[in-house]
């Protein structure tokens, strides 16, 4: 499956110059079948997006505690921007740029997606993963998605060096952080 885009003739259109506007050939023998709607209910119905080859991610508690942070919350659905307006769905969701940061997402990609859940939980992952972080990867998208100033609150200039200070955002001490990584976090029995 691939995402095309059309453009559609409104009734107030007068006539279109062909030269422009080409209207859509489909081929004789196996027409397209063009879809409007995203509809994902279920962890299964991502499954079926994902063999559809659309970039279509859940994150959930359980990869949040194989990334190095234990917090519960309800799954998530990491979707690219552009696939926003078709998606009909109730799980929360985080839009990135980047189609391929959806469709499989890297552990700076996690990063982000939890800089928008908890912050001092992407530095707990960050810090976690140093070993197997690309810093340049991290800090090129922690631009693209627009979470400089979040980034900069939790300190991930130390695995992102390069990172802008933000203007009126002021970091979280370093002793604070420090107490903060040294806490223990035990993961809750899910009711």
């Amino acid at each position: 499956m691939r995402a095309t885009i059309s453009l559609v003739r409104e009734p107030k259109d007068r006539a279109l110059p062909p030269t422009v506007f080409v209207k859509d050939e489909r081929p004789p023998h196996r027409p397209l079948t063009r879809f409007n709607r995203i509809r994902i209910r279920t962890e299964r119905d991502v499954q079926t997006a994902r063999k559809a080859n659309l970039p279509i991610s859940l994150f959930d508690s359980l990869q949040s505690q194989t990334l190095g942070h234990s917090l519960s919350f309800k799954p998530v659905l990491l979707v690219p921007r552009e696939y926003l307006p078709v998606l009909d769905t109730g799980f929360r969701t985080i839009t990135f740029i980047d189609l391929d940061a959806a469709r499989s997402p890297r552990i700076e990609d996690f990063i982000v997606a939890m800089l928008r859940i908890d912050a001092l939980g992407a530095r707990r992952i960050a810090r976690a993963n140093r070993a197997s972080l690309d810093p340049i990867l991290l800090l090129r998208r922690i631009m693209a998605e627009g979470l400089e100033a979040r980034a900069y609150r939790v300190r991930l200039d130390e695995y992102a060096p390069g990172l802008p200070a933000s203007p009126g955002v002021r970091p979280i001490s370093k002793g604070a952080l420090e107490s903060e990584d040294r806490r223990v976090f035990v993961r809750r029995p899910e009711k």
